[in-house]
């Protein structure tokens, strides 16, 4: 038997820019923004509303039920 996405110990269920996404429980904020982004320039990411620093992107891991905000800076005005 196989564990469902609610008790699979392999997948994590968090909230990005307000939509439940499950993903690999291995997978760092790097990953993330890699997965969900063409480049990593131009973004900024908090977690649970406190700027995650981009130095410590690839060392912090995707926890459950946390609230990830990713936004793009566009230019103009």
């Amino acid at each position: 038997m196989t564990d469902s996405p609610e008790t699979d110990r392999s997948v994590v269920t968090l909230f990005v820019n307000g939509a439940e996404m499950t993903l690999c429980a291995t997978w760092t904020m790097e990953d993330l923004v890699l997965h969900l982004a063409t480049s990593p320039k131009g973004i900024a990411v908090a977690v649970e509303g406190e700027i995650l620093p981009r130095s410590l992107w690839a060392s912090t891991p995707l926890e459950a039920d946390s609230s990830i905000e990713i936004v793009t800076a566009a230019a103009g005005g």
